[in-house]
């Protein structure tokens, strides 16, 4: 993806937040992965972000990460070690206990499940679920239906795997949504437009509109 070039640092600062996750949930959607993540294990975070999930990760359970990202930026401002590169082609040289994929397997094709299985002993997909498949060319997104995940998984064995109506993206999006009300017009790039749209839609909804179903899988 390239939405994340144009925008300086401090406007997703403002945006995001000291927390910095650009995922539904904050803090709470990662705590939710605790019981599936050892403690002092490494992880490999694929689609890393800023670090958000990382520090909690590494201050919570004192897990040692490693972050895959193509965005020069992330790439800079990730804390921990982290490769610059396109996941999809993205190939470990290191085993690593649990590979996490934290709203990030949505802009990826299958092809990393396969390049990262003889690397890791368990994933760790939170993303969301689609009553069926298609393609969202604005945001490069695969939204994928509950066949499509146990099909893409074919070479895993899933341990655990729960589906749930959130309406984190309600809170989220009102959060992200008021933050980029903060800006400035000149820092409004393509991205930050085209969230500001998708959030403006979700909080006139309200938080009784529609809720989005959140898949969690865990497979070794």
């Amino acid at each position: 993806m390239s939405f994340y070039t144009d925008n300086p640092l401090e406007v997703w600062q403002t945006v995001l937040g000291p927390s910095m996750h650009y995922h539904v949930g904050g803090d709470q959607a990662v705590r939710d992965l605790y019981p599936y993540i050892d403690n002092n294990s490494n992880i490999l975070d694929i689609g890393c972000g800023w670090g958000g999930p990382a520090r909690l990760l590494t201050d919570e359970k004192q897990c040692n990460l490693h972050g895959v990202t193509n965005s020069k930026q992330q790439y800079d401002n990730y804390p921990y070690t982290v490769s610059l590169s396109n996941a999809n082609h993205y190939t470990p040289d290191t085993h690593y206990d649990t590979t996490i994929f934290i709203e990030s397997l949505c802009h990826l094709t299958p092809q990393i499940l396969t390049n990262i299985r003889p690397y890791t002993k368990r994933i760790i997909i939170k993303d969301y679920l689609s009553p069926h498949n298609w393609y969202n060319k604005q945001w490069e997104m695969y939204m994928r239906d509950e066949s499509t995940y146990k099909s893409i998984l074919a070479d895993y064995t899933i341990t655990h795997q729960e589906i749930t109506q959130s309406k984190d993206i309600y809170n989220s999006s009102l959060y992200w949504y008021n933050n980029i009300n903060k800006l400035s017009p000149n820092q409004i790039t393509h991205q930050i437009e085209s969230l500001l749209h998708l959030t403006g839609q979700v909080v006139d909804q309200g938080p009784s509109g529609e809720t989005i179903k959140l898949i969690t899988i865990v497979a070794e």
